[in-house]
């Protein structure tokens, strides 16, 4: 009976033992790549702490594969092609633009099978596509990025691995509550909002109806930079912005770099000119203004002072949506961005544009703010604007 007692003790001991290491090795929404501030949606393979893709997740991180009867496996990146033995993973680099077409190195690409899929390790790749690998914090969370990324590694731990919390053990006396009379000051429903500020560039356009509606929907404010021929054509729409309570912005008048920041005195005469397309539409205008592409690389000095001197406060913004890196991007790309921004910033400013692709990934965007205590704010006079230029 002893020794059975024994037994049985040591059998949950193991037990105990082989939970706590479970335990130990979840790691809440891991394993995730990041491309810059993006999150990668191809599925993703572990082996030895590496991260490893196949030829979807090449494909999403700008790798072409291509393999033929009796041929290595080639990849082609840009201007380099790699010919790789997957039999040693030796890679042959080879650039395309060269006459001779002869290997300018050799490289090892390790590959591996998961699952009846091919793995390529992606730390062996992201030299050839100008991208500095990185495995943050020892767990399962990587990072490509080629220096234009927003959000520091610190920011996208905290976001993927939350804090262990201790569990609370509830009493077991006597219930003093009945659950009938809680305080009001503790319920949920009254806890302070977290808040954001959306922005909306390049409008009044046919698409900006939809986002008026959308954020009326969810009660939503946001501000509106405007463009001078687009507050022209489209005065109704105007006019709806400010019935709705959302704030308004100036956005200039041609939008092009070689004339918008040509000298000194341009883009405060552009954002004059449209102040007063505003006023003949509104009656009154707005100090609000953001220049085209933000304030920097293009403005200089003296025309922010110059800005400044005119009486306008310039908005940047600290959480870009991506939105209009290409005529339509995907929506769950817009939508990742923007809610991994807002959970990295404590006073997020978000870039949006009066696009159709904004349209399709913004009520996506409005839901998780309201499930997640988030309220949208317009932009107004007597705030201490954020910009790149101060």
């Amino acid at each position: 009976m002893r020794s059975l007692t024994k037994t049985l003790l040591f059998i949950i001991f193991l037990l105990l033992v082989g939970c706590s290491f479970s335990l130990a090795e979840i790691k809440p929404g891991l394993p995730k790549l990041y491309l810059n501030d993006v999150e990668a949606t191809s599925k993703l393979y572990i082996s030895d702490q590496k991260l490893y893709l196949d030829a979807d997740g090449l494909r999403e991180i700008g790798i072409k594969s291509h393999t033929q009867p009796g041929e290595n496996l080639r990849f082609v990146i840009g201007d380099t092609q790699l010919q790789l033995d997957p039999s040693s993973g030796i890679a042959a680099v080879y650039r395309l633009s060269s006459e001779s077409f002869l290997p300018v190195a050799y490289t090892v690409i390790n590959n591996k099978s998961f699952d009846q899929a091919n793995g390529y390790a992606v730390k062996d790749f992201a030299p050839y596509i100008g991208y500095r690998y990185s495995r943050i914090h020892n767990v399962d969370l990587y990072r490509l990025t080629d220096g234009t990324d927003t959000i520091t590694e610190e920011a996208l731990y905290e976001i993927n691995v939350p804090p262990v919390t201790e569990v609370s053990v509830p009493n077991s006396g006597p219930k003093s509550d009945d659950g009938k009379n809680h305080s009001p000051s503790k319920d949920k429903k009254t806890i302070g909002k977290k808040i954001v500020y959306l922005t909306f560039d390049d409008g009044p356009n046919k698409h900006t109806q939809e986002i008026l509606d959308l954020l009326e929907k969810y009660n939503m404010k946001a501000t509106f930079f405007m463009l001078n021929y687009s507050m022209k054509e489209n005065q109704e729409l105007v006019k709806s912005i400010e019935a709705a309570g959302h704030g308004l912005g100036l956005h200039g008048v041609s939008h092009r770099k070689n004339i918008f920041y040509k000298d000194v005195k341009t883009p405060a005469a552009e954002m004059s000119q449209a102040n007063l397309t505003l006023e003949n539409i509104l009656g009154f205008g707005t100090k609000l203004v953001r220049t085209p592409y933000g304030s920097k690389p293009y403005l200089s000095s003296q025309q922010y002072e110059k800005l400044k001197d005119s009486g306008f406060y310039l908005w940047d913004w600290n959480v870009d949506s991506g939105d209009s890196s290409k005529a339509y991007v995907a929506s769950k790309i817009i939508k990742d961005r923007v809610l991994t921004g807002l959970k990295a910033k404590s006073k997020p400013v978000v870039l949006l544009h009066d696009k159709e692709c904004t349209v399709d990934a913004l009520e996506s965007i409005l839901i998780w703010m309201k499930k997640n205590g988030y309220e949208s704010k317009s932009l107004t006079e007597e705030m201490t604007p954020l910009n790149w230029s101060e």
